[in-house]
């Protein structure tokens, strides 16, 4: 599973256009400028805390951060929560029909996308509350709602990616 990482890196506008025909084939309204490549940032940290840096707090940072701004941009675009739950299912979708075409060995490829699969729930978290952010702020309620988001991900309780072991191995969350 180390090397999955840097692959689906290399191919993750390849990913996106996946994501795009998956969700294309889903009776959804969408925005008629619509493009998945807005997503791509998420994408690209979700790979770095997912399978490569999963203890690494920056990283979940970046992670929540790039999900936030792109939860504002779909807000900015008049697209609501439904359609960002629609995009990230596609782009699970993807992911798991990209990793299948690797040819990755199956334990290696449910680990990949079990690790994927909760980089994503942190992310689609933060996009959801980035559409939120205004009246968050004007509450009072930004920091409580976002800022330990990324320290709370899931993945700190798993080892790394590339030593096996069980979650007591895991090592504590670096800073």
């Amino acid at each position: 599973m180390p090397s999955l990482g840097p692959v689906l890196a290399e191919r993750a506008p390849d990913i996106l256009r996946l994501a795009a025909a998956v969700l294309a084939d889903t009776p959804l309204w969408r925005p008629p400028d619509h493009s998945f490549d807005a997503l791509g940032a998420v994408l690209a940290e979700l790979i770095g805390v997912a399978l490569v840096h999963p203890h690494d707090v920056a990283a979940h940072e970046r992670l929540v951060t790039a999900a936030v701004r792109y939860g504002e941009l779909r807000d900015r675009e008049g697209v609501g929560e439904r359609f960002i739950f629609a995009e990230f299912a596609a782009l699970a979708e993807a992911l798991r029909r990209f990793i299948a075409s690797e040819g990755v060995p199956r334990a290696d490829a449910r680990a990949a996308l079990v690790r994927l699969d909760m980089g994503m729930s942190v992310a689609q978290t933060a996009a959801v509350r980035g559409t939120h952010r205004s009246e968050l702020e004007a509450a009072g309620l930004w920091d409580a709602f976002v800022g330990g988001l990324a320290r709370q991900s899931p993945l700190f309780g798993l080892p790394r990616p590339d030593a096996g072991g069980t979650a007591a191995d895991a090592p504590p969350p670096q800073p």
